[in-house]
Formats: structure tokens, sequence, C-alpha cells
């Protein structure tokens, strides 16, 4: 593949990238706070601890699997 060619593309799936990021955390940012003014703190400390007891489940979960592949 030609430098040109290469350099386009990469700079065009640069740009999709960054630009696809933004709006993703533009959006979540908008509803963490809709979210905030709805539910307070104690919503967001409750999201939080929901997030966490689902990686550390799923930390578990990956372990038992490479463990134990049969089941």
């Amino acid at each position: 593949m030609p430098w040109w060619r290469f350099f386009l593309r990469n700079a065009l799936g640069g740009i999709a990238w960054a630009t696809l990021v933004g709006l993703v955390a533009y959006v979540f940012g908008e509803a963490a706070v809709k979210a905030n003014d709805k539910y307070g703190l104690y919503g967001a400390i409750a999201a939080i601890a929901v997030v966490a007891i689902g990686y550390l489940g799923f930390r578990r979960w990956k372990k038992r699997m490479f463990e134990n592949p049969e089941t």
C-alpha cells in the first residue's frame, strides 16, 4: 500500500475514532448529570456499587472459566 493511502486512511480513522469517543462521552456525561439531578448522590453511589459488583463478578467468572474450562 502506498504511504499516502495509508496516511489518508489512518487520518480518517483517527478523526472518526476521536469523534465517536467524544460524542459517546458527551452523551453519557449528559445522562450522568440528569441522573444525578433526579436521583442525587445516593443514586450515583448505587450506580458505582452496581458497576463495581458487576466487574468483580465478571473477574470471578473469568477466573473460574480458565481454571475449569469443561464447565
